[in-house]
């Protein structure tokens, strides 16, 4: 395949939003790192007001194009209005596909929803274009809020219409090849992370005494329980550490949850809930971290995916805590370039966090190994180079 431009067709937002957004951003930046062409269609409007995320229907960001391909990029309240904006971005996501897309071109698919992805699928078939599919999580995460003929019209057919799939971890590799019985290729893409992002000057990260969490406030992902559980064991050892949470939980009242555990734990003093923040500021936090952690219990979730703040963390070059599930230890290994941790276990978290603190020269040593692990394996432009080799050879 001559392969001149891609395209990356998605249904979250962009370029702010949430970890989606930046997997985006990552596999954009490395494409166009790799001299190809790249710009980001968005087919679906996420926000629920003007001055939700992003309110540029279009726009260049860190030198990549995007644009919205409806009128806005937030929901309208008037129910009949927004079913007749969902119809109407479907056409215009139509007419831009048959227009836009060649022989030559290649879409990257981001999105979970069947009905914009048949669309496209016509479209392609009709430009004889090619489109792959990025597949970062068990389809079990987000259809158990489906409905029964969503579920089917995704496990039946939204899977099949790819020519191939940029997939994530192992496990997925064998759903989609052995549960789904597809035939198509399929290359292996961990994370995508932006090194150049994390490069730091040096100097107030020993002095910090902060340990930062970042992501989905949710115990079923990340045990953000198992955490606060296990900052209490060391707070009355080591009260110069403090806790920051940033992201948010999925409601108010689970937030009210992590509030009101807090308080119980005798930590609000020491606990900082900063809820979600640019990306600048979010990378700001990290690289001044003392110690950052992703207690991940056993789920299905962990087992079949990746998450992508972990190749973030090991960026920063300051000592990154894990548990040991899905892939994560197929690449990281303990006291290599990571300190790794059981799921699900406060006492084992807690003396890992205590360990860390109490020899701390020595895990900064294993830090600057989690860094350059990162580079080698995860670096977006090395993906990008392989993702494009694997467009070029398939297809």
């Amino acid at each position: 395949m001559e392969l001149r431009k891609i395209y990356i067709f998605t249904s979250e937002s962009f370029p702010k939003g949430k970890a989606a957004s930046n997997r985006i951003l990552c596999y954009a930046n490395g494409i166009k790192g790799n001299d190809i062409p790249v710009e980001v269609i968005c087919f679906w409007r996420n926000g629920n007001h003007p001055k939700d995320n992003n309110n540029l229907k279009r726009g260049n960001y860190q030198g990549i194009d995007f644009q919205y391909l409806g009128n806005r990029t937030y929901k309208s309240k008037n129910p009949i209005i927004k079913r007749l904006d969902v119809v109407a971005d479907y056409i215009k996501l139509s007419w831009f596909s048959l227009n836009r897309v060649s022989e030559n071109s290649l879409s990257i698919i981001y999105s979970h929803r069947s009905v914009p992805v048949i669309l496209l699928w016509m479209s392609h078939l009709l430009k004889r274009s090619r489109m792959i599919k990025e597949v970062n999580e068990h389809p079990e995460t987000f259809l158990r809020k489906k409905n029964n003929i969503q579920k089917y019209l995704f496990l039946k057919l939204h899977f099949f219409l790819f020519h191939g799939y940029l997939v994530m971890t192992d496990q997925l590799m064998n759903f989609l090849s052995k549960d789904l019985g597809i035939k198509k290729p399929l290359l292996k893409v961990p994370m995508t992370v932006d090194i150049e992002r994390f490069t730091k000057a040096n100097g107030n990260v020993v002095d910090s005494k902060e340990i930062v969490y970042a992501g989905q406030l949710d115990d079923r992902k990340d045990g953000i329980n198992i955490l606060l559980q296990a900052f209490k064991t060391i707070v009355s050892r080591h009260p110069e550490y403090s806790l920051s949470l940033y992201g948010k939980a999925f409601s108010q009242k689970q937030m009210d949850r992590y509030y009101d555990l807090v308080r119980e734990l005798g930590v609000e003093d020491k606990v900082k809930f900063h809820g979600l923040v640019d990306r600048e500021t979010i990378t700001k936090r990290l690289q001044s971290a003392s110690i950052l952690v992703l207690p991940r219990p056993n789920s299905v979730q962990a087992q079949y995916g990746f998450p992508t703040k972990l190749g973030e963390y090991l960026a920063t070059a300051n000592p990154v805590i894990a548990t040991s599930v899905g892939d994560i230890p197929k690449y990281l290994t303990d006291e290599v370039n990571v300190f790794m941790i059981s799921p699900g276990d406060i006492v084992e978290l807690s003396n890992k966090l205590e360990f860390v603190i109490e020899n701390y020269p020595y895990a900064k040593k294993i830090a600057q190994a989690g860094k350059s692990f990162a580079e080698e394996k995860f670096d977006l432009n090395n993906q990008a180079r392989r993702i494009i080799s694997f467009a070029k050879e398939k297809f």
